[in-house]
């Protein structure tokens, strides 16, 4: 393997060591009852501290795919690497472990009830949907009954998955469920909060990317969850 090559790599498994450290923060903190989103920005008043965020997974062709090649080096030279499968392994996870809390917090049961996903894309004010953690996430929602329907202003509907209802406008769906923010987009995190309140009898919003300030969202009377939040 070249150096040049190998580096590339190298970056893409760091940076997915360092989210999946995050992440699994983000579970074992509000089982403490501490707000992981609290306790980072904390953290982040040390100097030397290199901030990353958990949220509902990792996407994109390059972080969720790197650490495969590096694990197939590893494994042909002999010496296996006993760090990045827990990672991969961790973040792999993140959509179905959101996708269960939600799916926890719904009385009665799910089935035939509606979840308004924000996003569908992999990262923020982009299109790409490769490897997106919203479609896990969406699939776990959908096989418990839900009706899973996608705003995402930056991804054409042949891109959603047909199985996922895609609407055109977030404002135009009712009896809605759970609001899920799953992709920051700034149309997303700018929306009409108060007026889309009004489509959600139950007030659930889960934030899958900790954009939103939970006092904020309470303050207009949302009942907020989020990952990381206790």
């Amino acid at each position: 393997m070249e150096v040049a090559e190998a580096s590339k790599i190298v970056e893409n498994v760091q940076r997915d060591i360092d989210i999946a450290f995050v992440n699994e923060l983000s579970i074992v903190l509000p089982r403490m009852g501490v707000d992981v989103d609290e306790v980072l920005e904390a953290a982040d008043t040390k100097w030397s501290f290199h901030r990353h965020y958990p949220g509902i997974g990792v996407g994109g062709h390059c972080i969720p795919v790197d650490p495969y090649y590096y694990l197939e080096a590893s494994n042909n030279s002999g010496a296996p690497s006993r760090l990045v499968p827990i990672a991969r392994k961790i973040n792999e996870e993140m959509p179905v472990i959101s996708a269960s809390s939600i799916l926890n917090s719904i009385e009665g049961g799910a089935e035939k009830k509606r979840a308004l996903v924000l996003g569908y894309s992999y990262k923020p004010n982009i299109g790409d949907t490769r490897m997106t953690p919203v479609q896990k996430l969406a699939e776990k929602l959908n096989d418990e009954g839900m009706e899973v329907l996608v705003w995402d202003p930056h991804v054409e509907s042949e891109n959603i998955p047909s199985w996922i209802h895609h609407v055109e406008d977030p404002m135009g769906v009712f009896e809605l469920e759970v609001v899920i923010l799953a992709t920051a987009h700034n149309e997303c995190i700018n929306l009409d909060w108060e007026k889309l309140l009004l489509n959600t009898p139950t007030r659930k919003i889960f934030d899958g990317r900790r954009a939103m300030k939970a006092s904020e969202m309470e303050s207009l009377g949302w009942r907020y969850s989020g990952v990381g939040f206790p």
